[in-house]
């Protein structure tokens, strides 16, 4: 048995097996090796399974837990942060990567700051053959991320992050929005920061979840964002363990709104590879396709503009 110092927590569900070979590859030739790698196999298929085990034997840090249903990504990642052994968790998804420097220098950074509660790092976007698109800039203080959070964007990039274990948990009732979610949970902890240099490779994937279920996401997301804001209006903090989201809105979209996804997605796409007007005629086409989105986005600034001068003040950095 090794003493680890780090978990790293990996889903599985139906994965592209080159992608899954390559995910874990560049998590086991990290220039830290003190950690325990928990994989979660969320789905039944002898396959996934097969490969998963082949790894384990090849190295003890891979801790395989069998879901053998499909139970979900947020009850998975808490089944890897419950049976997680280290004081410091880091995330990684299937078909993303690493630099081999990436874990190294997270560590470094909260071995010399007791008030580190998270970090992440700058990502590349790549495509489905791995060529690289753009690079993704992120926020770096403590105070330029709160203020992303108050804004109702998403500071960090979920495999790219690293942050101490507590009792805080992932919500499952903050469908696709789980990250931000709980990020908001723990900018009440401590300090949060991000490393100025592209450590994680980003593969896009037209099927994922954030693509498909983006019209949901953004609701969620609002009603995550406007009980964050209200939470430090009030000063209440009690949010921090029971969550943000108390009701999720989860239901089949329609015919219109899978356009809608198609569209935003692409829209998104467009941005990365610096196609404006591409973009620009995307994000139309979302809105024509789902004029939700227009209320979503009403809806958190009315939020924003009620809260947010009282909650700057409260807010602590």
């Amino acid at each position: 048995m090794i003493a680890s110092s780090l978990s790293i927590i990996m889903s599985v569900y139906h994965p592209k097996l080159e992608h899954l070979d390559k995910t874990i590859v560049s998590v086991l030739e990290q220039s830290m090796c003190d950690f325990e790698f928990i994989i979660i196999q969320d789905d039944d298929l002898e396959m996934t399974r097969s490969i998963l085990l082949a790894w384990q034997k090849k190295d003890v840090r891979i801790k395989l837990i069998e879901n053998r249903c499909n139970l979900g990504l947020i009850t998975s990642l808490n089944k890897g942060l419950d049976a997680s052994k280290a004081d410091l968790i880091a995330r990684i998804d299937v078909g993303d990567w690493w630099d081999v420097q990436k874990l190294e220098m997270q560590k470094n950074l909260f071995d010399t700051d007791e008030n580190l509660v998270l970090c992440g790092s700058e990502m590349y976007i790549v495509n489905e053959v791995g060529k690289s698109i753009t690079t993704l800039h992120v926020a770096q203080t403590d105070e330029a991320i709160r203020e992303l959070l108050m804004e109702a964007k998403n500071p960090f990039f979920h495999p790219s992050v690293m942050f101490r274990k507590t009792v805080l948990r992932y919500n499952k009732k903050a469908l696709y929005c789980e990250d931000y979610e709980l990020w908001c949970r723990y900018s009440m902890l401590g300090k949060m920061s991000n490393i100025n240099q592209p450590l994680t490779y980003y593969q896009v994937d037209s099927g994922s979840i954030t693509q498909s279920k983006r019209a949901l996401m953004i609701l969620n997301t609002t009603n995550a964002y406007c009980a964050f804001m209200k939470s430090l209006y009030d000063q209440d903090v009690s949010f921090i363990n029971k969550g943000l989201v108390l009701s999720t809105v989860d239901y089949e979209q329609s015919f219109f709104e899978k356009i809608s996804n198609s569209m935003y997605s692409r829209a998104v796409f467009s941005e990365w590879s610096h196609h404006t007007i591409c973009k620009l005629s995307y994000f139309l086409l979302a809105i024509v396709f789902n004029p939700t989105l227009i209320i979503q986005k009403l809806k958190r600034f009315t939020c924003k503009q009620k809260f947010k001068k009282t909650t700057h003040e409260n807010h602590p950095s």
